[in-house]
């Protein structure tokens, strides 16, 4: 399989992944067990994440545990952090910035020569 299929396939575990994370935030603010079956943003959250599970085990078979569970961790990190943001209004404080930095340095430094 070629890097270009391979890192689409990566990205789209970590969209996938974030997404689950948003969804399952979204979920808790009318979770009760009697509406366990009902709340779609949960079934929404869970189905994300078996995808995403699904899409990792692919990058997992051309991609070294090394550098895939980094740059897919702190990708979905990232990305959580930013839709956290935008679409639930959560903020940032500078020390958390530098923090999303961080992350995005290293994944930059994992990834070169991949």
């Amino acid at each position: 399989m070629s890097n270009w299929i391979i890192n689409t396939i990566m990205v789209l575990t970590i969209i996938l992944t974030s997404a689950g994370q948003l969804c399952l935030k979204k979920a808790s603010g009318s979770f009760s067990l009697q509406n366990l079956t009902t709340n779609y943003f949960i079934w929404i959250g869970l189905s994300c994440y078996v995808i995403s599970t699904v899409m990792y085990l692919v990058v997992l078979k051309h991609v070294k545990l090394l550098v895939a569970f980094p740059v897919v961790i702190g990708g979905s990190n990232l990305l959580v952090v930013l839709l956290a943001y935008f679409f639930i209004g959560e903020f940032l404080k500078l020390h958390q910035i530098g923090g999303v930095l961080l992350v995005v340095s290293g994944i930059c430094l994992l990834s070169m020569g991949q």
